[in-house]
């Protein structure tokens, strides 16, 4: 009888442990992102920027979305969007995240330096541009900064809508 009360304790004891582990877990706090539209000088400055660095700067395509401008009140500096070129074949790749880090420099002006991401099944004719990091780690840090949430095109990076 003994050996009985101690199974079903037992039994009930592993039953409720998923429930004590959910009730454990926090809440994640969402960050608080503010955004705006980019202005023209940005959208100019980025253009320039994202073209020095392709292959054939007169086939880009961009889409722009607006810019992250803070985080839970700080100031961001990173924008993320996406570009389309042609590559060493002459055709598109397609759709490529780009990140540009935007700041004025000591003469006041817009810059925006930029790394465009590579798919290395590609190789190196099959890519757009002089990017140096994958196109997944790009989009993974453009993700965390508040990019790319509910619609954006390369779905196959993820396989699903960030939400």
């Amino acid at each position: 009888m003994l050996k009985k009360v101690i199974l079903l304790g037992c039994a009930l004891f592993a039953v409720s442990l998923p429930s004590l582990a959910v009730e454990g877990k926090k809440p994640v706090k969402e960050p608080k992102i503010e955004s705006r539209p980019l202005n023209q000088e940005e959208e100019a400055t980025i253009k320039a920027w994202v073209s020095r660095a392709l292959k054939d700067p007169d086939s880009a395509k961009f889409i722009f979305r607006d810019r992250v401008v803070s985080i839970n009140g700080e100031s961001e500096y990173i924008y993320c969007g996406l570009v389309n070129a042609k590559n060493s074949y002459g055709g598109y790749s397609g759709w490529m995240v780009f990140k540009s880090f935007i700041a004025k420099n000591k003469y006041e002006r817009l810059i925006a330096s930029t790394n465009i991401g590579q798919l290395p099944e590609m190789g190196e004719f099959g890519q757009i541009g002089k990017g140096q990091a994958p196109e997944k780690v790009i989009f993974d840090m453009c993700v965390e900064k508040g990019y790319f949430k509910g619609d954006y095109i390369n779905a196959d990076l993820i396989g699903k809508k960030v939400e």
